[in-house]
């Protein structure tokens, strides 16, 4: 991996949630948002910030927390005991590959 693609909060001085973070991620890596998956296990941190960046959010949730029911951040998929990361992307592969038929 290079290190021009890894980004840490206490080097930029910015922390998720913060959306300033993922806009220095998309300039750097040449990203476009609405196509971009966060894979995090912070509700809070990475749900939230990568929803309120225009980002897809998976959460990884192993420990059964539990969605606030006042919030409108939702993650798109959810890894859980049920699921594994590979079971998340054959369906955002399955999704990808149904909208490009229409």
């Amino acid at each position: 991996m290079q290190k021009d693609n890894i980004f840490i909060s206490d080097e930029l001085g910015i922390a998720k949630p913060n959306i300033e973070i993922f806009r220095v991620v998309e300039q750097k890596m040449g990203i476009d948002r609405e196509n971009s998956y966060y894979i995090g296990d912070s509700y809070r941190n990475d749900v939230v910030g990568a929803k309120a960046a225009g980002w897809h959010a998976i959460w990884v949730n192993r420990r059964n927390h539990v969605i606030p029911t006042n919030t409108d951040y939702l993650p798109e998929y959810i890894i859980d005991d049920q699921s594994s990361p590979m079971h998340v992307l054959r369906r955002i592969l399955e999704k990808k590959s149904n909208e490009n038929r229409l």
